[in-house]
């Protein structure tokens, strides 16, 4: 399945109703369309899941200017999902590890 144009509906027949709902998603967002993003973030909130999402390239270390260095060279832009996020989950925490 194509993330940035995901089907909701084929992953509702999956899951099923109610139960908890946890998503994990390390270092994948930033390589997401903003729209998926937003698409993804609302879905999981309207189930009263939560999200737990990793995101190195986000912080200013060397690392991850070093990345985001290496892809641009490559032509490669990557969004940055986190901030994005505020306002879609009761509790939301951006911080560098």
């Amino acid at each position: 399945q194509d993330l940035n144009r995901p089907n909701f509906a084929q992953l509702e027949s999956l899951l099923g109703e109610g139960g908890p709902l946890l998503v994990l998603a390390e270092c994948c967002l930033m390589y997401l369309e903003p729209a998926a993003v937003e698409a993804w973030a609302t879905w999981i909130a309207q189930r009263g899941g939560s999200l737990l999402a990793f995101e190195p390239i986000e912080d200013c270390r060397p690392f991850a200017k070093g990345l985001q260095s290496n892809l641009a060279q490559r032509g490669i832009h990557l969004h940055f999902p986190l901030e994005s996020l505020r306002g879609k989950f009761a509790h939301v925490q951006v911080s560098s590890m």
